[in-house]
């Protein structure tokens, strides 16, 4: 099985590996764990309070989703605490639905796993702005 990931989500037309960045730092952030071609797993999301809501989330799923199909993986699958409200609505809105858990996540009772069948290379995800 081979396990590739794809380090932070840049802005379209930026050279792979950077975030978004402001002065201070990183506004927004995430990377994909390619597990072979079974799935990809969303991980470590991130966008500054200041700047959600701006449609950064959606942003970072469609181009790890891009990254994902790039590679031949059609499925994405993803772990988020029961407390992230923003970020459940986030992966319903985009049509992730809830799955039993999965991986290290089978035993915790804090986490909530979903997944999205992604479409064919280049369509975007239902909700994407």
């Amino acid at each position: 099985m081979t396990n590739r990931s794809a380090p932070a989500i840049q802005r379209a037309g930026e050279r792979p590996g950077r975030c978004g960045l402001i002065s201070s730092g990183a506004l927004r952030c995430g990377g994909i764990k390619l597990v072979g071609r079974e799935y990809g797993e969303l991980k470590r999301m991130y966008v500054r309070p200041h700047y959600r809501g701006a449609g950064f989330g959606e942003l970072i799923v469609n181009r790890l989703a891009d990254h994902a199909r790039a590679h031949s993986v059609t499925l994405l699958r993803l772990e988020t605490g029961v407390h992230q409200q923003a970020a459940i609505r986030l992966y319903e809105r985009m049509g992730f639905v809830r799955i039993p858990p999965f991986g290290p996540y089978t035993n915790d009772p804090l986490s909530l796993c979903y997944e999205k069948r992604l479409a064919g290379p280049g369509s975007k995800l239902a909700g994407a702005v």
